[in-house]
């Protein structure tokens, strides 16, 4: 059918209307979401997809060598590629089988403290785990539990070794140390009378040798203020003259006339290395000093160091035992060279109490029967 030509013009222009549409339909950029949309998304792990799985490669095969007639050596190297060793799959016990934990070699920490019986190494093994759990873990109550138990067992054997040992030392009076050292109250009671006895022979023996005792000390130093009067009181109860020693050039209020050594030096005294006062010497001619005490010490304690120290000097000096670094005199404490009464009497009455002996002191002192005529007036 023919068109008019105003019909035909129309057609035209809406033709080229579409197509001019169309081509800027085509030349016109895409929206955001068209070119989201076009490009694939990007997949992974966290898209709920499992990463491939590497496949497991063939383990090596070992390459023997070519046989080799036994008339012709070998000069080909030979390659041996051993396999990888696959660790051993670890044990696992059901958690109703204790039997197990009843073997050193088996036991677990999962096991708990296990009584080990005799074997040490056993016990040990579990003693070292179990208080590793509870250092590490000590808010885990599985931990403590078990190192709690481990030591209950041992508190045990503690309180049955205790028992016997007390048992063998009252069966056996050679294993009691307390029978010629007693420490009960009758039995120190007892014992200090020996003493006395001893230290009255002792005191006489350091007079006799014309012993001195110096009293180190500094007026700015209050200890030395408070320990004058002890060591004075020491002094009389020795009967030996008491001199102060002020390192500062300022005697201490009590120490007057001859008792004050104002005029010694720092020098002078230097060798006997008093880095601390108040100190207390005994010097026992020719040039032995012995340091006594440092510090507050009781009246008690300096006579009795005067007793053991005094008579380790003597024993090692007669025994020739020397083992002086040059300041400190020698000294031995050995019971052999320093015997000492004890006050035991033996059962079979073979000797006398070993009471204090003034003739065998002496004897041991290295005094002779002079010298015991002359401590005698």
């Amino acid at each position: 059918m023919a068109l008019s030509g105003h019909a035909f013009a129309q057609t035209a222009q809406d033709n080229s209307t579409s197509d001019t549409q169309t081509a800027s339909a085509q030349t016109a950029p895409a929206a955001p979401s068209e070119s989201l949309n076009g490009v694939p998304a990007r997949q992974g792990w966290f898209w709920y997809l499992d990463p491939k799985k590497e496949k497991k490669k063939p383990k090596p095969q070992v390459i023997a060598p070519p046989p080799v007639a036994a008339s012709e050596p070998s000069t080909q190297a030979v390659v041996i590629v051993a396999p990888s060793s696959a660790s051993a799959p670890a044990v696992t016990y059901a958690p109703d089988d204790k039997e197990h934990c009843k073997v050193k070699d088996s036991w677990e920490p999962n096991c708990g403290f296990i009584d080990p019986g005799n074997d040490f190494d056993f016990q040990a093994k579990e003693r070292d785990i179990l208080l590793q759990q509870m250092s590490l873990r000590p808010d885990k109550p599985e931990s403590v539990e078990a190192a709690q138990r481990y030591m209950k067992w041992v508190v045990t054997k503690a309180s049955m070794a205790a028992n016997m040992w007390y048992f063998n030392m009252v069966q056996h009076p050679d294993l009691d140390p307390t029978v010629q050292n007693p420490i009960s109250e009758i039995g120190i009671a007892l014992a200090s009378r020996v003493d006395k006895a001893n230290q009255v022979e002792i005191f006489d023996l350091i007079r006799n040798e014309g012993g001195v005792l110096f009293y180190f000390s500094r007026d700015d130093c209050d200890y030395c203020h408070e320990q004058a009067p002890y060591t004075r009181r020491v002094a009389r109860m020795m009967g030996l003259q008491l001199i102060n020693i002020p390192l500062d050039g300022k005697c201490l209020a009590g120490f007057e006339g001859d008792s004050c050594g104002s005029n010694i030096t720092n020098q002078q005294v230097a060798p006997l290395n008093v880095a601390v006062v108040p100190a207390l010497y005994l010097y026992v001619p020719d040039n032995t000093w012995i340091r006594l005490g440092t510090g507050v010490v009781t009246d008690t304690t300096i006579i009795a160091n005067t007793v053991n120290f005094f008579s380790a000097y003597r024993s090692a000096v007669l025994n020739g035992l020397d083992n002086s670094d040059g300041v400190r005199p020698p000294v031995t404490f050995d019971p052999k060279y320093n015997a000492k009464p004890t006050g035991v009497t033996p059962a079979d009455g073979s000797s006398q109490a070993a009471a204090p002996d003034r003739s065998k002191m002496l004897e041991l002192l290295g005094y002779g029967a002079g010298a015991q005529a002359g401590a005698k007036k």
